[in-house]
């Protein structure tokens, strides 16, 4: 299964990109510089710099392994078209926190007395805000009051519940023990991604729902890369 993608970018001046990218595209969209649309961070997005490690094969447009993802900065709304894994925008998994307060070398991993009881305590420096990792982009989110709350992980539809438990204000100490516990309950911490609005298709029954999304935005599908795709010949 090829782990890239697609990707449709079009920036708030209409100028669009149509790359082959990496699935984990994570960083650029799950990130307050996105939402805030920081011309900076779309520019390293499409820089040189970035594509060196990225696929070099020639994209058409049509869904390629993973799927399509449409990231619409014009309109702000970002589709997400991945029917065999989805790439979790708008949602920040707790276990990939854990595993990076783990790694963290200044952040402890040192343990405190609670209730007479040894308990391990990760630090905070795991989330200093201008480190490029999960958990400081979660606090990034966080300090600007824009972390909706939590949300289950469902594995029978590979996908986080719709409706997260509400968020009220947390503190970093809150957040680490989250993505502590979370990291075993398959616990994700739910972003506000306004302005964007997310639509998720996680079936290839969207198909056509997809190609008149693509439409609208003045752009037209390759018919036959596209149904290559359909037919298993990219995934």
């Amino acid at each position: 299964m090829s782990s890239f993608l697609t990707v449709v970018l079009r920036e708030q001046d209409g100028k669009t990109h149509v790359h082959c990218r990496n699935s984990a595209i994570n960083w650029y969209v799950n990130n307050v510089k996105f939402v805030e649309k920081s011309p900076e961070h779309t520019e390293f997005y499409v820089s040189e710099r970035q594509m060196k490690w990225e696929s070099a094969h020639p994209t058409e447009l049509a869904p390629l392994g993973q799927g399509l993802v449409v990231l619409d900065q014009k309109t702000n709304r970002i589709l997400d078209y991945t029917p065999q894994l989805t790439c979790h925008l708008g949602v920040i998994p707790a276990f990939m926190v854990d595993v990076e307060m783990k790694e963290d070398v200044g952040g402890g991993l040192t343990l405190i007395q609670i209730g007479g009881r040894p308990k391990p305590k990760q630090g905070r420096s795991a989330f200093t805000s201008d480190k490029d990792s999960y958990a400081g982009r979660l606090k990034c989110f966080n300090d600007r009051g824009k972390l909706k709350g939590f949300a289950e992980f469902d594995k029978d539809k590979q996908e986080y519940c719709k409706d997260p438990h509400d968020n009220e204000g947390v503190t970093l100490e809150q957040l680490a023990r989250i993505a502590k516990d979370g990291a075993v309950l398959g616990l994700g911490f739910v972003l506000d991604m306004s302005p964007y609005e997310i639509i998720n298709y996680d079936s290839i029954k969207h198909d056509e729902q997809v190609r008149q999304f693509l439409r609208e935005m003045g752009l037209e599908p390759d018919k036959d890369e596209w149904q290559k795709w359909l037919n298993g010949g990219d995934r």
